[in-house]
């Protein structure tokens, strides 16, 4: 593992990591800062983990076994992404919906990754929360 001063992202970010999944913090190769409260974990094996200080959550994705992108992953990786920046703006649900102009419990299935909005839906939920549309689908590269 890297020393933690060649650590490419915030020492904070790194040290919030280890103190959640200290097992994780073994075989790392490098990490990146996504955002200030995102980074990816590269490790030995070719496998990548996403940690989301935010969330308090880490998403652990083998390289030898990608997973393929189907509509329900799709559905609920949008959702993930939507609620993550939602929180990173201090959003509650009520005031996105406001502020998209898409009801309460149409946003409440898109989060849950029930439902998938259309292409102008996810474009008001975008600009609703100040990103770009690719923005809320970066997670594609992370499958096949």
């Amino acid at each position: 593992m890297k020393r933690r001063e060649e650590i490419e992202d915030s020492i904070e970010l790194f040290d919030s990591f280890e103190k959640e999944f200290p097992l994780l913090t073994r075989d790392i190769t490098k990490t990146i800062g996504l955002s200030d409260h995102t980074m990816e974990v590269y490790y030995e094996d070719g496998s990548v983990g996403i940690y989301d200080q935010l969330l308090h959550s880490f998403r652990y994705i083998p390289r030898k076994t990608r997973q393929q992108m189907t509509e329900s992953r799709w559905r609920i990786e949008l959702g993930h992404k939507i609620y993550r920046t939602m929180m990173e703006r201090g959003l509650l649900m009520s005031e996105l919906s406001d502020i998209s102009g898409i009801s309460y419990s149409s946003l409440s299935r898109y989060i849950n990754g029930h439902k998938s909005p259309g292409s102008y839906t996810l474009k008001r939920i975008a600009a609703a929360l100040g990103v770009e549309v690719g923005y809320l689908t970066d997670f594609e590269r992370y499958y096949d």
